[in-house]
């Protein structure tokens, strides 16, 4: 890895080896063997490539899925907050309406 994190080599190793193997298969004196292994290769080349590009977006797919969760959770915590203290102003206001119900029965 290196040290952003990207695997040995990245991008520019990757074309490099697609393009050194795109040198082969356009050699006229290429084997028919070496040929068809040069095309196996840059197709697992060009495969791995696009899995590692599908695997990239799902990560960042699932950060901004985990931050929008933790947004949503901190949203909870709030609501709930106000939702207690809500709560507890309205049995202060019944107990309030109570007590001067009840003086005023008296």
């Amino acid at each position: 890895m290196s040290k952003r994190g990207r695997p040995a080599g990245g991008q520019n190793a990757f074309k490099s080896r697609c393009d050194s193997l795109l040198r082969v298969i356009q050699d006229q004196s290429t084997t028919p063997a070496h040929l068809f292994q040069a095309h196996e290769i840059l197709m697992a080349l060009e495969e791995s490539s696009s899995f590692y590009q599908r695997a990239a977006q799902a990560l960042k797919d699932s950060a901004a899925k985990d931050a929008e969760n933790a947004r949503l959770q901190s949203e909870v915590a709030r609501l709930t907050a106000d939702l207690a203290e809500s709560e507890m102003a309205g049995n202060e206001a019944l107990d309030t309406l109570e007590r001067e119900r009840s003086e005023r029965t008296q």
